[in-house]
């Protein structure tokens, strides 16, 4: 599909909700986390007007905390979530291996930096 419109970053959150209001399994939660960091960072990224790809998370991170020490720490703990679900199979700790749980954490982090970018 060709569009001339730039893509809506929102379009990741809502993907993210549907994964798992239709499948509660771990892949499910995994995935959603990562969409919705993607959402998060990408809506991020263009509210600062950052551009390019290299060390581009961690130049967000730092833009973002300086104009929001807050929404930057939890961005930076978005992306921590996204790490777990993305890269690591095996999580030792019982309490992050709740990937429910892990996932409503991810949603209330999304929700609380996309708030403080309007």
């Amino acid at each position: 599909m060709v569009t001339t419109e730039s893509f809506n970053p929102e379009e990741f959150r809502r993907i993210a909700t549907s994964l798992v209001l239709g499948d509660s399994s771990e892949a499910s939660f995994r995935t959603a986390i990562n969409r919705l960091y993607y959402a998060v960072f990408l809506a991020t990224r263009e509210a600062l007007g950052i551009s390019g790809s290299r060390t581009i998370h961690g130049r967000v991170y730092g833009e973002l905390r300086r104009y929001d020490r807050l929404a930057g720490e939890r961005l930076q703990r978005l992306f921590e979530l996204r790490l777990l679900a993305d890269y690591v199979l095996d999580v030792a700790d019982p309490l992050r291996n709740d990937w429910q749980r892990n996932y409503q954490m991810a949603r209330r982090l999304a929700n609380f930096v996309l708030e403080r970018l309007r």
